[in-house]
């Protein structure tokens, strides 16, 4: 095959109104472009669908990608825009997806390991075979410089939510049948590369860049009218692994959603679901920037706030702001390790106690401890008492950290508790009439 790419401006503009214009409906929804500068800055931006085929708004993706920049789009869409403009959507603003996504990364600098595909073209074969005739016919398939993107565009939108959990399936049956590593992007407001951009991830040097554009498109018995729906798409993929019927995804998701390694006969072993799914600490990291967590407890970021990809630094509460000593470094949020805040002052301001580890000794150059965001979270909001927050989530959040938290944890737990719900009553039906059931 090669690596054929179009990296046009016409077939960008195709492929963005191939995949999003269902979502130009006058719904309101927005769709998000993320940036990220050389030195690890992230600009995100949310416009109206109408503006991704724009020819001017094109052109700068296109100029800001040539400057060394890395571009990224929406899979799924925000029902309205962050608080802050530069702010990623999270999971509580999540709409629609008019199509499923598998992300599938090849060999690069920094990533030589075996389990992932060698190429492209090797990555396209074998995800052709794993997935089938009907569904690798009806993708739209991207190279993404370092890898391959599918889309498999949906005749009419779903819900993220369910977008999220068929997504969820795709990724483990490539990943079971090929043996490769496959992105977990199953809850994702950005990830997918536009077509005529680069990728940088060998360096910000001339020479250095790799182009994005489409490799194939959708074969003409799947377009327009003729799209999978949703369930076409998941019954698909459930026939081709011989787990069909009307629990198909339950099914798929059952079988191939977590694998933990080996058993000692080397045959696969499924890890429970309660040990993947609705995991608040996991959770926090993925939807709350720390913004969110500290601010409304009085801290101050006084390092640059547009910092995404470096050194943040933070103030306590209670500091003279402009004060004849300057801001005070209360706490550093470090570029390699985003998801902890390094706790320096140790004054009981800080709001932060129970969740503190490690880190040093109280009031040492070392640090007071470190702490994530969860736990940063239930000591700034709930006095430290995690059973409090934790029941705060589930009934639906009280303050906008609980309602982000709540919409992710809700989103990976519900169809659990349907399934489980479902296997209750398949047994009660089983026993019905025979004998009372055991239980």
């Amino acid at each position: 095959m090669g690596e054929s790419l179009d990296t046009t401006v016409e077939s960008a503009r195709k492929a963005l109104l191939g995949l999003y214009g269902w979502a130009d409906d006058g719904s309101g929804e927005l769709l998000e472009i993320s940036v990220k500068t050389p030195e690890g800055k992230w600009r995100h931006q949310h416009l109206e669908p109408s503006a991704l085929w724009d020819q001017e708004l094109m052109d700068g993706v296109r100029a800001w990608s040539a400057r060394g920049r890395e571009c990224y789009m929406g899979a799924v869409s925000l029902t309205e825009r962050p608080e802050k403009s530069w702010r990623r959507g999270g999971a509580a603003l999540r709409g629609r997806a008019g199509a499923l996504w598998l992300d599938v990364d090849c060999q690069a600098p920094g990533r030589e390991s075996e389990e992932f595909f060698t190429g492209v073209d090797e990555a396209v074969d074998k995800v052709d075979s794993a997935i089938g005739p009907v569904l690798a016919g009806a993708s739209l398939v991207v190279g993404s410089g370092w890898g391959v993107q599918y889309w498999v565009p949906l005749r009419e939108p779903v819900p993220g939510g369910d977008a999220s959990r068929a997504v969820r399936a795709l990724v483990g049956v490539v990943g079971a049948v090929t043996g490769k590593k496959i992105d977990r992007v199953w809850d994702v407001t950005r990830v997918m590369r536009m077509p005529g951009t680069f990728n940088w991830r060998a360096g910000g040097d001339e020479g250095d860049e790799r182009p994005t554009g489409v490799i194939r498109w959708p074969a003409d018995e799947y377009r327009g009218d003729l799209r999978l729906t949703y369930w076409q798409a998941v019954d698909t993929l459930a026939a081709r692994m011989g787990l069909g019927g009307p629990d198909c995804l339950d099914n798929l998701l059952e079988r191939y959603s977590a694998v933990s390694g080996e058993s000692e006969e080397g045959t696969e072993v499924h890890a429970p679901l309660g040990e993947w799914l609705g995991d608040l600490d996991r959770l926090a990291d993925e939807v709350l920037e720390w913004a969110d967590v500290l601010e409304p407890a009085g801290w101050r970021c006084v390092s640059d706030p547009d910092s995404r990809g470096s050194e943040q630094v933070w103030e306590r509460p209670g500091k003279i702001v402009g004060g004849s000593s300057g801001p005070e470094r209360s706490a550093v949020v470090y570029a390699d390790r985003p998801d902890l805040l390094v706790v320096y002052s140790d004054s009981p301001a800080t709001g932060l106690s129970a969740g503190l580890r490690g880190g040093g000794h109280r009031g040492s150059s070392a640090g007071v401890g470190v702490i994530d965001k969860w736990r940063a979270w239930v000591d700034l909001a709930w006095g430290g008492v995690a059973s409090e927050a934790q029941a705060s989530v589930r009934r639906g959040g009280d303050d906008p950290v609980g309602k982000a938290l709540w919409a992710a944890w809700s989103d990976e737990t519900t169809w659990v508790h349907e399934w489980a719900s479902d296997l209750t009553m398949t047994a009660l039906d089983r026993w019905s009439g025979e004998m009372p059931p055991p239980w």
